[in-house]
């Protein structure tokens, strides 16, 4: 059955946490306004920023927008949990202020609630990088993943596959990637007394929601995109040069609000590897069914040292940290002490996963995802990049089916979606590759 609010009440909340970041901001606030569908609040949560946030929401006079700020700084964590506290519609997401919501995300949305009841709705995301970005880290480029529809996944085998590494952390019904429903919410709070209890937020909720949800609908077709700007605080943490101050007043609001990294997991908090099991040991202790799940001590540091080694160039300190990290983790297990002085240098050769790192994507076509340097078709903007993305897909033309998995071909489906100028760019691609292949 199809739930109904109150008369007043919007169906979506769409809350955009912001830290004097206004020039991102902007660009959030159109996409989600512009939506199709009208049932919707977005809540701007204002972390202590300058008047200049302020002005970008005035400049905006509509009454599906609120403003909540803070007095004074917060964690990262604790405004968003502030935020969530406010939410007033019955399905609830966190865009970020350098991020956007597709033109399509709304009504894709409500079509899929209405047929599945689903309590949690998860999607693959988008990647835009601002052309601040620095051009090593991939500045201007567009990741437009091509897939399309939806399926029912059950929370119980994705968890561990995900604590383990055999999927990405994206895959999880994040507050970030995902709408989720005010009973989930309300059921993790009245359990632990809030939603959120890690210093890494999205990760975290991931694992929460989908602990607490059990099942949840993932759409292969984006709603939303993920973009990466010269201030962002995951850039922040995973490449230290350049980006000093960020990460510092990150860990600083971390530890005075009482967010600390869990034990359990290895000191490193740079790795990626090590963000996710970091989560997942604040979520164990939290929820049912989770005490089961086997964390792979050795292959974790595999990856986590993989993963170092590979940041290397960007964090000259990334490998001894980790050793440290490590170190310290495993220093009440003699036996995997010794494997692990044994095998380091072998393990510093090891090359991570792409779902370990955060990679720069490189043009071109990879299976169903292509990326695009976006400035030759000049875009500067994420509300650009949503344009592009729907003049792609035509995804406003044609709502995302209800779960049953269809994995789209370049034929059948890249094919009668690209403009002539695109189509003809990624033939050629394609066209590279399978020479290089032949």
């Amino acid at each position: 059955m199809y739930h109904l609010l109150a008369v007043n009440s919007p169906l979506f909340t769409i809350v955009i946490p912001t830290r004097n970041r206004a020039k991102y901001l902007e660009f959030a606030i159109r996409s989600c306004l512009a939506q199709r569908s009208t049932n919707f609040e977005v809540i701007v949560a204002d972390n202590c920023s300058s008047p200049a946030t302020r002005e970008i929401v005035d400049l905006h006079r509509d009454e599906r927008l609120r403003y909540l700020r803070s007095d004074e700084p917060l964690a990262m964590s604790e405004n968003w949990e502030r935020s969530l506290r406010e939410a007033s519609g019955e399905y609830v997401t966190v865009v970020g202020d350098d991020d956007a919501l597709l033109s399509h995300a709304l009504t894709d949305v409500e079509q899929l609630i209405r047929a599945t009841n689903a309590k949690a709705l998860r999607w693959a995301q988008a990647y835009y990088r601002w052309p601040d970005v620095s051009a090593e880290l991939g500045s201007n480029l567009f990741a437009v993943p091509l897939a399309v529809g939806s399926t029912w996944q059950a929370s119980a085998e994705l968890i561990p596959a995900v604590v383990n590494g055999e999927k990405h952390y994206a895959e999880l019904p994040t507050i970030y990637n995902s709408f989720v429903h005010r009973d989930i919410l309300a059921s993790i709070r009245k359990r632990n007394g809030r939603v959120i209890a890690s210093m890494i937020p999205d990760i975290y909720t991931g694992f929460a929601v989908a602990a607490e949800a059990k099942i949840f609908v993932s759409s292969q077709r984006p709603m939303s995109i993920a973009g990466v700007s010269a201030s962002s605080n995951g850039e922040a943490m995973m490449r230290k040069a350049g980006c000093a101050d960020v990460a510092r007043d990150f860990e600083d609001l971390n530890e005075q609000f009482g967010f600390r990294w869990h034990s359990r997991a290895p000191f490193v908090p740079r790795s990626l590897p090590a963000m996710i099991v970091e989560s997942f040991e604040h979520a164990r202790e939290r929820f049912q069914g989770l005490e089961h799940i086997k964390v792979d001590r050795k292959r974790l540091i595999q990856r986590v040292i993989a993963e170092r080694a590979q940041s290397a160039s960007a964090d000259p300190d990334a490998i001894a940290n980790a050793v440290r990290g490590v170190r310290e983790w495993i220093r009440c297990d003699s036996l995997l002490s010794s494997w692990f002085d044994k095998h380091l240098e072998l393990l510093k050769t090891r090359h991570a996963a792409p779902s370990e790192t955060f990679t720069v994507p490189t043009r071109g076509l990879h299976g169903y995802l292509l990326v695009l340097d976006v400035s030759e078709f000049e875009v500067r903007d994420t509300m650009a990049a949503v344009e592009l993305f729907e003049k792609l897909t035509s995804s406003t033309k044609s709502p995302t089916p209800p779960p049953r998995i269809t994995a789209p071909t370049w034929k059948n489906a890249v094919v009668p979606i690209l403009p002539p100028i695109l189509l003809k760019t990624a033939q050629a691609l394609l066209a590279k590759v399978r020479e290089k292949l032949s």
